[in-house]
């Protein structure tokens, strides 16, 4: 009886982790998708969005524009499955512009 307690229980969490990452994951996919545009960790930096020594580990910056004022911006790495999504009132799209190395896609 025991036994049979155990494996269902490590069943279940087995499968509450495993729908807890997948939902992280698609969340993370379709903010990716969503984003009005990406910027380079090197840009990023310049902007002030992310530390030099954060640069040579990310991907880069995600960010879209939000319904009220500024942006939300997820980092483009592993541990954005993690990271919670920043938000700034910094014109994202208008750094882009100035200082480029960025790809706009709306």
């Amino acid at each position: 009886m025991k036994l049979a307690i155990i494996t269902t229980a490590v069943a279940i969490s087995s499968t509450v982790i495993a729908a807890w990452v997948l939902a992280a994951a698609l969340r993370h996919s379709v903010f990716f998708y969503t984003a009005d545009g990406y910027m380079s960790p090197r840009t990023a930096v310049r902007v002030g969005l992310m530390k030099d020594e954060e640069a040579s580990f990310s991907g880069g910056l995600a960010f879209r524009k939000t319904g009220g004022s500024g942006y939300d911006y997820r980092e483009e790495m592993a541990t954005a499955f993690i990271d919670r999504t920043g938000h700034t009132d910094i014109d994202l799209l208008a750094e882009c512009e100035r200082l480029g190395d960025c790809e706009l896609r709306k």
